[in-house]
């Protein structure tokens, strides 16, 4: 399993579980058209066990990591 999280200034929220790095890119991508937010592009990091996907904003981010084998 993996959960995917919103780091908005400093504070960190769930924004959904999947079962696959891929089901959750698409529940991100999904989370920013409900907001109307238009990424400039996608730029993934990969930092010990999360990967930490930056969309053009400078005070948010999204991260997948796995939470279950």
């Amino acid at each position: 399993m993996y959960e995917l999280l919103f780091k908005n200034n400093g504070q960190i929220n769930r924004i959904a579980i999947g079962s696959s790095y891929d089901e959750l890119f698409q529940k991100l991508k999904d989370d920013l058209h409900k907001k109307g937010t238009k990424p400039a592009y996608f730029r993934m990091m990969d930092k010990n066990d999360k990967r930490i996907i930056d969309y053009g904003s400078h005070k948010n981010k999204y991260i997948i990591r796995k939470v279950i084998d």
